[in-house]
């Protein structure tokens, strides 16, 4: 895959956010600061990831270099001023499941798989997060954006659609005011004893725009 890349010239900051790259060289160059920021979260708000400080922290570096060398998950990082790393974002898929067949943590090995080729292909985000200190700055939604139009644009240029899917709590209404600014549409809703995180949660939805509009 290429690079992604967004550039803001704000007067105030400037922030790039680029896509990690699979290779060696790639992986090498973003592993630490993406680590630290991955860390960090899990610190920050525990409540908002399906993992642990503490069982992250005891990750050996191969365990973080195969989770950024997935072919079918793909990370993005704002990079803000001098290289500091102030968000991050991962994108898994495409998966043969759909939206409203995954569960709501995790992505069982059965959903990593062809797809039958008749649906848009789905891509679940996930671990999105943002340093306090650069919220409030359009750093997350750009994030979101330049993550779903790196994978649309490679997608449809196999001719593919694509829908996107993300989870939030039903009580953290930022984190879906930011989604639904981004495009993202409730989906469906599961209570607290419907999933693993013992909390109310939504389901939300994006679709972009078919590969094939405005043809014919």
């Amino acid at each position: 895959m290429g690079s992604a890349r967004q550039d803001n010239m704000d007067a105030a900051f400037k922030y790039s956010i680029i896509h990690v790259p699979h290779d060696e060289a790639g992986i090498r160059k973003y592993l630490e600061d993406y680590k630290a920021v991955r860390l960090f979260s899990l610190q920050y708000a525990p409540e908002a990831f399906g993992s642990t400080y503490a069982r992250e922290l005891a990750f050996e570096d191969n365990v973080w270099y195969e989770r950024l060398r997935n072919p079918i998950s793909n990370t993005f990082m704002a990079i803000w001023g001098a290289g500091q790393n102030v968000s991050i974002s991962t994108v898994n898929g495409p998966l043969a499941i759909g939206t409203r067949d995954m569960p709501p943590l995790g992505i069982p090995q059965t959903a990593y798989g062809d797809w039958d080729g008749a649906s848009p292909l789905h891509f679940r985000l996930n671990a999105i997060f943002t340093m306090p200190e650069a919220r409030r700055k359009g750093i997350s939604k750009a994030l979101i954006e330049t993550s779903i139009k790196y994978i649309t644009d490679e997608a449809q240029a196999k001719d593919k659609d694509t829908v996107f899917s993300i989870i939030v709590d039903t009580n953290n209404l930022p984190a879906r005011a930011l989604y639904e600014s981004a495009g993202f549409v409730e989906a469906t809703r599961l209570s607290a004893s419907e999933n693993v995180y013992g909390l109310p949660v939504i389901l939300l939805e994006y679709r972009p725009p078919s590969a094939s509009a405005g043809v014919g």
